[in-house]
């Protein structure tokens, strides 16, 4: 949630450099403004679940998850995370990308030190709270058996002291 927060909060900022929603009108403005357009394009990259990022994690472990058990329904969900890394690009090229055509965008001035921490502070936990699954996946998988073992072994304690 974060993470789309902060992406659509660097999208309104594109629309209020363009002087309102004419996003179309507002090619170039990675020549103007290129730390609003970095952070926008990492923020991007994080929604749609880039390695490397916080949602990874999550969205491989459910993917693989899903395409073991309903195979139809994981290849229904990596057509649809297709469609929205497809979708954001597509955005990113025509609203950031290309020559300036406003002079709006022209004379813009990139993020300010109050904009610049505010991004920083919402983009931190995006990239550092990211793990890797297998390392997820390994430490679960060992705390699940060390509990089943230990579990096993009280209930086999009991059973002996009971037969007794």
């Amino acid at each position: 949630m974060l993470r789309s927060h902060a992406v659509s909060d660097c999208q309104r900022c594109n629309h209020l450099l363009a002087g309102g929603n004419r996003s179309l009108l507002c090619c170039g403005v990675a020549r103007t403004v290129p730390l609003l357009t970095t952070f926008l394009f990492l923020l991007g990259l994080a929604a749609i679940g880039m390695p490397g990022t916080s949602g990874f994690p999550a969205e491989f472990l459910i993917l693989m998850s899903v395409l073991e058990v309903h195979t139809e329904a994981g290849m229904a969900a990596l057509g649809t995370m297709a469609l929205g890394a497809a979708y954001f690009l597509r955005l990113y090229c025509s609203s950031f990308l290309g020559p300036v055509t406003n002079n709006v965008v022209a004379e813009s001035q990139d993020l300010n030190r109050r904009e610049m921490f505010l991004l920083v502070l919402v983009s931190a936990p995006v990239f550092f709270r990211s793990i890797p699954p297998n390392s997820l996946h390994c430490a679960v998988y060992a705390d699940m058996v060390t509990y089943s073992r230990s579990s096993f072994d009280y209930v086999q304690q009991v059973t002996t002291l009971l037969r007794r």
